[in-house]
């Protein structure tokens, strides 16, 4: 098969491809991490764009993984979208800071029901006052027949704990010494604060460029418009989205500038507006 190549009027083969030149700088020596805005920070100066034929969760999660942040599209409607934020935020981190609990008081039947909205392994069981009693995993349920039965006869009572605010370290000596999969995080007097969990130890130490924030769980962004962003942004804040961007195709407009002075203000959540193509619009959006 013959190939042909077109090029500008005056353009050579030198013009087109890139040259390289000497250089003293390795490859391990270059460091490509940037802010993107607001504080949060990207160790791979990469954004995946809010197409629906480009960003959903399973991209937002795969390109997050590697240092960059993906913006999940807005031909979801506003429950979708949010859900799949909260998917992506859910994926990884490093102390979960408010996991699905069950209380002492439940059955068997509740605790499958949790499992199957929330895709968790393992709950633990707290009392009224949040104080840890136990903790029931897909081990315990594999097991039990009866689903009338009450969680307390059924959970793990001899739990492994941490205290506090524990390093990596610590967490990842716990894991090696007991076989363990879920680590529960308490306070002084015993209540839940947190649950670290064995894959997400092995996720940390997989995707050790991962982009994530201070809470160690993935960067994720969302797509709004100048028009439905007053219904998406509170659901979208809920689901913990770190940014949002204005999905217009022509950003040096009236409408789009006045869609980020309100977000700016209302919901004090970094936005980014565009796109624009000229010096003139730029100057308006900065």
């Amino acid at each position: 098969m013959e190939t042909h190549y077109t090029f500008i009027d005056g353009l050579s083969y030198d013009d087109v491809l890139l040259q390289p030149g000497y250089s003293e700088i390795l490859p391990r020596d270059c460091d490509v991490k940037t802010t993107l805005c607001d504080g949060i920070n990207l160790n791979l100066p990469i954004i995946s764009a809010a197409m629906d034929t480009v960003t959903e969760e399973k991209l937002a999660i795969a390109i997050a993984l590697e240092g960059g942040a993906g913006v999940i599209h807005r031909n979801l409607n506003p429950d979708e979208q949010a859900r799949q934020v909260s998917s992506v935020k859910r994926f990884l981190n490093w102390i979960i800071e408010s996991p699905v609990t069950v209380p002492e008081n439940a059955h068997v039947r509740d605790v499958r029901v949790l499992v199957d909205t929330f895709g968790v392994s393992g709950l633990p069981v707290v009392n009224s006052e949040g104080i840890l009693k136990g903790i029931i995993t897909n081990r315990d349920l594999r097991f039990c027949k009866d689903d009338s039965l009450p969680v307390t006869k059924v959970m793990t009572e001899e739990l492994v704990i941490v205290k506090g605010d524990p390093s990596v370290e610590k967490a990842r000596e716990k894991f090696s010494e007991y076989r363990i999969e879920k680590l529960p995080v308490v306070d002084e007097k015993g209540r839940l604060t947190g649950l670290i969990t064995v894959t997400d130890m092995e996720k940390n130490q997989n995707f050790p460029n991962a982009s994530v924030d201070k809470s160690g769980r993935l960067i994720v962004g969302a797509a709004v418009s100048p028009q439905d962003f007053s219904i998406r942004l509170p659901l979208l804040i809920k689901a913990k989205v770190d940014f949002v961007v204005l999905d217009t195709a022509h950003g040096d407009s009236k409408n789009v500038m006045d869609a980020v002075r309100q977000i700016k203000k209302e919901f004090k959540i970094p936005v980014i507006g565009g796109n624009v193509a000229t010096k003139e619009g730029t100057k308006k959006l900065i």
